[in-house]
């Protein structure tokens, strides 16, 4: 429907680079293709636009026949509120498999699920649920923000004695080389 209505010189812009890199999508030779993929969700990028603050995004070119299509691409991230010192270049493939890894390993399904286990096992042994969601989840994204802002072990240095010596002496047990190996086997089944 849409390949009907483009012209030499068109440009299509995309959020994710999945449908390029993956062939889901053929663009005609004649049209710029450019990969604008801010990180974070539409209201997250829309709170952040109307409070004037930018989150960082990957740009990307996988067609260029105008040969202004990185020009196109920083306009457009500007207009979205993107700052050009937070537009970082790269390609539709390493955006495409970065992020689904991304999502589906770390961010959403293995942190969704460590939180899951680590409550369930909680109110399992007797704790009540408001505690455990508490100690679980709630203080997420504090920890979330230090580790963003100062790095996994500027974290560390930052949380109580109990915290750091229990999570060094935990974690390697929880999250142990077997999860790197799966995650290997992830990342496969993406590429």
């Amino acid at each position: 429907y849409i390949r009907k209505s483009l012209s030499p010189g068109s440009t299509l812009v995309f959020l994710h680079g999945l449908s390029i890199h993956f062939g889901l999508v053929k663009a005609p030779k004649s049209c710029d293709v450019i990969l604008i993929a801010p990180h974070a969700p539409g209201v997250a990028l829309r709170e952040k636009y109307l409070s004037d603050r930018s989150v960082s995004s990957f740009i990307a070119l996988a067609q260029n026949p105008s040969r202004s299509g990185w020009k196109t691409a920083h306009a457009l991230a500007d207009a979205i509120g993107i700052a050009p010192k937070r537009q970082i270049k790269t390609t539709f493939e390493h955006e495409a498999i970065g992020d689904i890894f991304g999502e589906q390993a770390v961010l959403c399904g293995g942190i969704a699920m460590l939180i899951k286990h680590g409550f369930d096992t909680l109110v399992e042994s007797g704790i009540p649920p408001d505690n455990a969601w508490l100690e679980v989840a709630y203080q997420l994204d504090l920890i979330v923000g230090l580790v963003k802002k100062y790095g996994i072990s500027g974290m560390f240095d930052r949380v109580s004695v109990a915290a750091r010596y229990g999570s060094l002496m935990a974690g390697p047990l929880i999250i142990d080389p077997s999860v790197k190996r799966r995650m290997n086997n992830e990342l496969a089944g993406i590429r």
